[in-house]
C-alpha cells in the first residue's frame, strides 16, 4: 500500500521522502519547508503542503495542530529502509546537513526564547532534535552539534532529568575549554551550577558559581557577576548564614550599579528585600521598581508590581495591595495575557474583601469567572468560586455560599480528594456550622442531593451538644 501511495507522488515531491524520513512521529511543515529551501531555493510551500495532504488522504499521516502532522510509524520505517537506500549518498548527505541546519535554527530560537515561547518544541520534536545532534556529531558540523547539545541540555534540566543535563553540559564545558573558548566556558559553568541548584545539591551549585566568577574576572566581564553574586547569596542562605547571604546580595548591588546597569541593580534590591523585614521590604522593592521605570522595561515593571503588592498584602495594607495589582492590569489586557489577568483579578477580589468593600470584591470575582468562561473553562471551577462563597458567608448569606461551594466541588471532580476540594468541603461545614436552623436544613438537603459525602458526625447530634466552636 505504501508502495502505491509513493509512487504516485509527482517526481517533485518525491525527493522531499528523504528528508521527511528523518523525523520521528511529528514533523512540522515549516521544518521541512526550511530544509527543502536550504537544498533548493525554488522549492515552494505548496509543495510540501501537496506532500502532507497526499500522505493524509491515504492514512499515512493526520494532521495534528496547526502546521504540525503525525507521521504514520510505519510510513517512517518505510521510508528509512527503502527511500533512503535508494537516495544517492552525495544527495542524502546534502539533506541531512540541512536537517542538522534547520534543527540547530530551531533550537537557537529555543535558547532565545526559553520560557515565553508558546509550546516547547523539544515536546514535540524531541526525537529530530536527537537525531540532528547525532548527525551534526557525525559529520562534524561544531556550531550546530553546539546549539543543539546546548539546547538538549536545557531541555534534560526542565524536565528534571538532572544527571543527562549535567552531562551533557559538562561535555560541552570540556570542548570549550580543550578550545581556549574562555567566555564560552565561563557560561557554561553558570549552568552546571544552575543545574545542581535545581538537583538542591547546594555545596556543588556554590563551587560550580565560585569557578564561573573566577573565569569572568579572567575575562575582565564584570557585567556578567552581578547575577553569579545573586545565586552564590542564594546558596549562602540556604548552606550557612543570612550575614553572609546579604554580603553577596550587596556585591551584586555594587558592581551592578558600577557597570551601569539598572535592571540587574534592580534585581539585587528585589534579592535583598527577601531578607528583609515588611517595611525594608517595601523600601528595597521601591527603589527596584524606580530603577526599571528608568530603564523602561515592561516585564521588569510587572516583577515590581508584583512584589510591591505581595508586601502589601503581608502588612494587611490591603489599599496599596490593590494599587499594585490595578497597575498590572493595563499590561496584561495589552498582552491579552488571560490567565495573568483572571489571577489578578482574583488578587483585587481578595485585596477589597481585605479592606471590607464587598460589593467590589464580588464584581472582581465575577470578573475573574467571566474571564476563565473566556479561555473555555467551566466557570464553576474557578478558585473564585470559593472566594465569592467566602465573601456571601461574611455576609451571613450561609445559602448562597453553600450553592457556590457545591457547584466547585462538583465541577473539580465530584470530591477526588485534592487539596482545594477538601478545603471547599471544609467551608461548606462551617456554613453548616454557622447557619441558622431553616438555612442549616436546606443546606443539608442541597448536600445530599449533590451526593457530596457524609456530613461531620456532630451534624446529627442536638443543637446544644454541637461543638461550640468550629475547628
Amino acid at each position: 500500500m505504501v508502495e502505491s501511495v509513493l509512487d504516485r507522488l509527482s517526481p517533485e515531491l518525491l525527493p522531499l521522502l528523504v528528508p521527511l524520513s528523518l523525523f520521528q512521529g511529528r514533523v512540522s511543515i515549516g521544518h521541512l519547508e526550511g530544509m527543502a529551501r536550504g537544498v533548493d531555493a525554488t522549492r515552494t510551500r505548496s509543495q510540501v503542503e501537496c506532500l502532507f495532504q497526499t500522505l493524509c488522504d491515504a492514512g499515512l499521516a493526520a494532521e495534528w495542530e496547526g502546521p504540525i502532522y503525525q507521521i504514520h510509524p510505519f510510513l517512517t520505517e518505510h521510508l528509512r529502509t527503502r527511500a533512503l537506500r535508494r537516495s544517492y549518498e552525495e544527495e542524502r548527505e546534502i539533506w541531512v546537513r540541512s536537517f542538522t541546519r534547520t534543527m540547530a535554527m530551531f533550537a537557537t530560537d529555543r535558547l532565545l526564547h526559553p520560557l515565553y515561547a508558546e509550546y516547547d518544541p523539544f515536546r514535540l520534536f524531541e526525537a529530530a532534535f536527537h537525531r540532528a545532534r547525532q548527525e551534526a556529531q557525525r559529520l562534524e558540523m561544531a556550531t550546530e552539534l553546539g546549539i543543539l547539545t546546548e539546547a538538549l541540555a536545557g531541555h534534560t534540566q526542565d524536565e528534571g532529568n538532572y544527571e543527562a543535563a549535567r552531562q551533557l553540559y559538562e561535555g560541552l564545558t570540556a570542548e570549550a575549554r580543550k578550545n581556549r573558548r574562555a567566555a564560552e566556558e565561563a557560561a557554561l559553568t553558570d549552568r552546571l551550577g544552575r543545574v545542581e541548584e535545581d538537583r538542591k545539591d547546594y555545596p556543588a551549585a556554590e563551587q560550580w558559581y565560585l569557578k564561573a566568577c573566577a573565569l569572568w574576572s579572567e575575562l575582565g566581564a564584570e557585567e556578567k557577576l552581578p547575577p553569579l553574586y545573586r545565586r552564590l547569596g542564594r546558596m549562602s542562605r540556604k548552606l550557612r548564614s543570612h550575614s553572609e547571604a546579604l554580603e553577596w546580595h550587596r556585591k551584586a548591588l555594587a558592581v551592578a550599579r558600577e557597570v551601569g546597569d539598572p535592571l540587574e541593580a534592580a534585581e539585587a534590591y528585589d534579592a535583598w528585600a527577601s531578607m528583609a523585614n515588611l517595611t525594608d521590604a517595601d523600601l528595597l522593592h521601591r527603589k527596584a521598581l524606580a530603577l526599571r521605570e528608568q530603564a523602561g522595561n515592561e516585564s521588569q515593571l510587572l516583577t515590581s508590581y508584583w512584589n510591591l503588592a505581595r508586601v502589601a498584602r503581608d502588612l494587611r495594607d490591603h489599599e496599596a495591595e490593590e494599587y499594585w495589582y490595578l497597575k498590572t492590569l493595563p499590561i496584561h489586557q495589552a498582552r491579552g495575557d488571560e490567565r495573568y489577568m483572571e489571577f489578578t483579578y482574583r488578587r483585587l477580589g481578595m485585596a477589597a474583601f481585605g479592606r471590607k468593600d464587598f460589593a467590589a470584591a464580588e464584581a472582581w470575582y465575577l470578573q475573574c469567572l467571566e474571564m476563565d468562561l473566556q479561555m473555555g473553562g467551566d466557570s464553576f471551577s474557578s478558585l473564585a468560586c470559593p472566594m465569592l462563597a467566602a465573601l456571601a458567608r461574611e455576609q451571613a448569606r450561609y445559602l448562597e455560599a453553600g450553592m457556590w461551594l457545591i457547584r466547585y466541588v462538583r465541577a473539580r471532580g465530584e470530591l477526588d480528594g485534592t487539596y482545594e476540594t477538601d478545603l471547599a468541603m471544609k467551608q461548606f461545614h462551617r456554613c453548616l456550622w454557622e447557619a441558622p436552623e431553616g438555612e442549616r436544613q436546606e443546606l443539608k438537603a442541597l448536600c445530599a442531593e449533590a451526593e457530596l459525602g457524609p456530613l461531620p458526625f456532630w451534624m446529627e447530634l442536638p443543637l446544644k451538644d454541637q461543638p461550640q466552636r468550629f475547628t
